[in-house]
């Protein structure tokens, strides 16, 4: 059952480590 996993996993772990670079740099 594998259907391009990998990317979907980078895509998010990407965005949530730009949102959490973001909060942090707000601060």
């Amino acid at each position: 059952m594998i259907f391009d996993d990998n990317s979907y996993v980078d895509g998010t772990l990407l965005l949530l480590s730009l949102f959490v670079a973001g909060n942090g740099m707000s601060k």
